[in-house]
């Protein structure tokens, strides 16, 4: 009967669930870079949740993929903000250097970009320019010192 009474609670326990760490990555952002750091596969839509951690301020938000890749199809698209700009960003917050990033993704048949831009300026323009007359491409990411950002996931479970 002792047995029948101490199994009785543990029996009357549910499952808890809560957000417990996944995954996590370092991205190395040059002054007016972004970069496509994770994909959010398509779905009925939910919750995301990640925790970051940036050496000078970021923007971050989430995109449709699709739309982020006809968008980047010239690989320095990802500098110009005219053409950056343009996309349809959703929960995004700015200025961000410590903080736990939440957002909500709605239902959708394409995936959701996880989208993180350093904010610090840069003529990508002027360096372009002097890259191509000494014959190096990509001098831009050799003169701008590098934001790392730390990027931790938490899925559901």
């Amino acid at each position: 009967m002792l047995a029948c009474l101490m199994a009785a609670p543990a029996a009357a326990q549910q499952k808890a669930f809560d957000w417990v760490s996944d995954t996590d990555e370092l991205v190395r952002l040059t002054p007016g870079l972004r970069q496509k750091t994770h994909l959010y596969n398509p779905g009925q839509g939910g919750n995301i949740k990640l925790d970051i951690t940036a050496q000078k301020p970021v923007t971050i938000a989430v995109v449709q993929r699709r739309d982020w890749d006809d968008a980047t199809q010239d690989p320095q698209a990802i500098y110009r903000p005219a053409a950056m700009d343009r996309l349809q960003y959703s929960c995004v917050q700015e200025h961000v250097v410590s903080t736990t990033y939440s957002c909500y993704l709605p239902a959708s048949d394409d995936s959701m970009a996880l989208i993180v831009r350093d904010e610090r300026e840069f003529d990508q323009a002027i360096l372009a320019q002097v890259g191509n007359v000494l014959g190096v491409p990509h001098v831009a990411n050799a003169f701008g010192s590098a934001n790392t950002v730390h990027l931790q996931y938490y899925r559901w479970s």
